[in-house]
């Protein structure tokens, strides 16, 4: 991301750059879902949605609000 862009969607760059954190696009609740090649959906199940990002060893988890919930899901290896 360039720091044009973070700025662009309100994340200044350096902010943007130590915490690895991006804003997320939250979505809006429609009659239907809108139709066409264009358009990919997802369906949200009852849990967490989080953004994750690994930089080297170090994993971090995002919720949408950017707090980073890594230390509440245990190491799998």
């Amino acid at each position: 991301m360039t720091a044009a862009t973070a700025f662009r969607i309100g994340i200044p760059a350096p902010a943007w750059r130590a915490s690895g954190f991006i804003k997320p696009c939250l979505p809006t609740k429609a009659v239907r879902p809108p139709s066409g090649p264009p358009w990919v959906h997802e369906i949200k199940h009852d849990g967490y949605r989080l953004m994750v990002r690994r930089d080297g060893l170090r994993v971090r988890c995002f919720t949408r609000n950017g707090h980073d919930w890594a230390d509440r899901f245990p190491s799998n290896g």
